[in-house]
């Protein structure tokens, strides 16, 4: 279901531990798909998301083999 269009605002990221984001849904009089969406989120159909992002700063592991990254620019977040 991911689309280019935006059915959201005020998308909030969180770290406590894991990664948490709370977005705010256009209302159904609004933007009806916004609801279905909402709806299908609710439900459990969807349940995955979908992130882009500018690293802005990060150290290699070698122990892990991979970039750790401490900071970055979220540049697209997608409910998918």
């Amino acid at each position: 279901m991911k689309t280019n269009k935006s059915y959201t605002k005020r998308i909030r990221v969180t770290r406590n531990g894991k990664l948490l984001a709370r977005a705010t849904f256009a209302p159904a009089e609004v933007h009806p798909f916004a609801e279905t969406v909402f709806q299908l989120l609710k439900g459990g159909f969807l349940n995955a998301t979908s992130v882009g992002f500018q690293p802005l700063k990060h150290a290699w592991n070698d122990e892990r083999g991979g970039a750790d990254f401490e900071s970055q620019e979220l540049l697209e977040f997608s409910i998918v």
